[in-house]
């Protein structure tokens, strides 16, 4: 450790938070070099997919080269010099023409740089997996969903091949759970439009989006049911203990008053016998000594008259 870390703190807490940063993530980017290197090798084979050429390839060209646009049902909007075409099947919109652009047009009109876009759709996904597994679960689950995912053969195999669509799709769906898990737990409205708007495009790009979003909708909608559930439990608990610390109260309460009322009653009774065992014995004390002093008196009495009579006699 350095001298300027020693004098400042919060240098040391920086270091470690990218000390930990560089832990978390170093899974994820061992998966993102294990999907590249599985993936880019003779990236011009298999042949150009015909699902490439209709859903972004041949529009793509089109605009970039300049050509007359050739969209589905002629259904097109004019944004500046370009005549954008608004789907490609009935089902599934143009984002995949639009997103091609930029690659066509930086690394030439060929099929290694329309697979590129797929390429980096996939590593997309890749990414915002790791993150929803992390969200969910923890460092553990992020780095085993993400090494699981990069080195699975369908995954690198669709991400080369450029089924846009599917592709799409999984990335837009990656995204939206994200935002919503998100404003499940900060209630932020900016991640709830974010999630409106993820879902919006999903279903621009295919029209069976609709059935991520439908799962999403139950799954969150199970949750807020499980969540309301244990607060009104917890609620009920807090009562139920609320209750019985009252019951209990107010028992003890009972049970004190009704003691001390034995404990007066037992004592103002022993001090009434008390009072009269002593009024009793002090009131036959006195007549007993009454009685003998009335017999002795009576008896002198009786003596001193025998006697002073004898006399006289």
């Amino acid at each position: 450790m350095n001298r300027a870390a020693l004098r400042h703190p919060s240098a040391i807490t920086t270091q470690r938070t990218h000390a930990i940063l560089d832990i978390r993530t170093l899974p994820l980017l061992i998966a993102l070099a294990l999907f590249l290197v599985l993936t880019a090798p003779q990236l011009t084979l298999p042949g150009l997919h015909y699902d490439e050429a209709k859903e972004a390839g041949v529009n793509a060209m089109q605009l970039v080269t300049g050509q007359p646009v050739t969209a589905f049902r002629d259904a097109t909007i004019q944004v500046g010099p370009w005549r954008l075409p608004l789907m490609v099947q009935d089902y599934i919109g143009a984002l995949n023409v639009l997103l091609a652009m930029p690659f066509l047009a930086l690394g030439g009109v060929n099929v290694l740089a329309l697979r590129w876009l797929s390429i980096l759709i996939g590593a997309l996904t890749l990414l915002l997996t790791w993150r929803v597994a992390w969200r969910l679960s923890g460092d553990i689950a992020a780095a085993s969903a993400a090494l699981l995912l990069a080195v699975n053969p369908t995954f690198i195999f669709w991400s080369r091949q450029g089924i846009f669509v599917t592709n799409l799709t999984a990335l837009l769906f990656m995204a939206s759970l994200l935002t919503a898990l998100r404003w499940w737990e900060k209630r932020r409205p900016v991640d709830l439009w974010l999630t409106a708007f993820l879902w919006g495009l999903g279903i621009y790009a295919k029209l069976l989006f609709i059935w991520a979003i439908g799962a999403m909708v139950i799954v969150a909608g199970v949750a807020w049911g499980v969540q309301r559930w244990r607060i009104r439990k917890a609620a009920n608990q807090r009562i139920n203990e609320s209750t019985n610390q009252r019951i209990n109260e107010s028992t003890n309460q009972r049970i004190n008053e009704s003691r001390n009322q034995g404990i007066n009653e037992s004592r103002n009774q022993g001090i009434n016998e008390s009072t009269n065992q002593g009024i009793n014995e002090s009131r036959n004390q006195g007549i007993n000594e009454s009685r003998n002093q009335g017999i002795k008196e009576s008896r002198n009495q009786g003596i001193n008259e025998s006697r002073n009579q004898g006399i006289k006699e």
